[in-house]
C-alpha cells in the first residue's frame, strides 16, 4: 500500500474517532450534566466542566486532523475549484500562494474574533459577578459603589461591610401576593445590586454583592449549613424554597 494512501487511510480514521468523542462529550454535557450540575454531580469522576475540557481539546484535535487532510489534498481541490471556474489547472506556485492566503484568511478570522469577543464583553453585575439584568452603576449608592469597585469582605469573613443602615422597608410581607411583588420591583428601581440577583447567581456571588459571608447569609436564608456555595439560587428555590426576594432585600439594605 502507498504511504500516500496508508497516511491517508489512518487520518481519517482518527477524524472519525475524534468525530465521535465530540459527539459523545457535546451530548453528556448536554443532556445528562446540564448547566448547574458542574458542582453536584459527576460521571466516572467527571463533572461537567472536565467534561467540558475534554470537548475542547477533541475539537482542536479535529479542526487540526481537517487542516491536514485538506493539506494532504490541496492540488486536488485546487484542480477542482479551477475546473468549476472553467479555468486551466494551476501551478504549483498558485496552489502555494493560494494555501498561505487560505491560511492567513483563517487565522486572522478566528484571532481577530477572539480579540474582538474579548474588547465587547460586559460585566452584567457589580464587580462581574453574577449574572442577569445590566447594572447601571452611575445610579447606584455609596455602598453598591464599593460592591461594583471590589470593596467587599471576602467569603468566610467574620461579618458584613459597614455601611449606611437603609430606610425602612414596606411591611410588603402583610400584602398580597400581587401588592407585595409591586412592592418589591419599585424597592429594587433604586438598589442595582439586589436587581442583579437572579436565579443563576451563586450563593457566594449573592454574598459578595450583599456584603456578608456566605456562612452568615446560608443562617439568614434558614438553609443547610453545608450547602456548597456555588450552588444556584434558583436550585435552592427549587430544593428548600428559598425566597429570592429575601436575597435582594438583603442587598438593598
Amino acid at each position: 500500500m502507498a504511504i500516500r494512501t496508508s497516511t491517508n487511510f489512518w487520518i481519517d480514521l482518527v477524524s472519525l474517532v475524534v468525530m465521535i468523542g465530540l459527539a459523545a462529550t457535546g451530548g453528556l454535557i448536554h443532556f445528562v450534566l446540564p448547566a448547574g450540575t458542574g458542582h453536584f454531580y459527576a460521571l466516572f469522576g467527571w463533572n461537567r466542566h472536565d467534561i467540558g475540557q475534554v470537548h475542547f481539546y477533541l475539537a482542536v484535535a479535529a479542526i487540526l486532523l481537517l487542516a491536514l487532510h485538506v493539506l494532504l489534498h490541496w492540488s486536488w481541490i485546487c484542480c477542482v475549484i479551477a475546473k468549476m471556474a472553467g479555468k486551466a489547472a494551476p501551478s504549483q506556485r498558485s496552489q502555494t500562494m493560494w494555501g498561505l492566503a487560505l491560511l492567513l484568511g483563517v487565522a486572522l478570522i478566528l484571532g481577530g474574533g477572539l480579540w474582538w469577543a474579548s474588547t465587547a464583553i460586559q460585566a452584567t453585575a457589580p464587580g462581574g459577578v453574577g449574572r442577569g439584568r445590566r447594572v447601571h452603576f452611575e445610579s447606584a449608592s455609596p455602598h453598591q459603589a464599593a460592591l461594583a469597585s471590589g470593596h467587599w469582605h471576602s467569603v468566610g469573613t467574620a461579618g458584613p461591610t459597614e455601611h449606611t443602615p437603609p430606610a425602612a422597608a414596606p411591611p410588603s410581607e402583610t400584602l398580597p401576593g400581587a401588592q407585595r411583588d409591586d412592592v418589591h420591583e419599585q424597592h429594587l428601581d433604586g438598589c442595582p445590586a439586589g436587581a442583579s440577583i437572579d436565579g443563576r447567581t451563586s450563593l457566594m456571588e449573592a454574598a459578595r454583592i450583599c456584603g456578608v459571608s456566605v456562612a452568615q447569609l446560608t443562617e439568614q436564608l434558614r438553609l443547610p449549613a453545608n450547602i456548597d456555595p456555588r450552588e444556584h439560587l434558583g436550585r435552592l428555590k427549587r430544593r428548600y424554597g428559598l425566597d429570592l426576594h429575601a436575597v435582594r432585600r438583603l442587598a438593598c439594605r
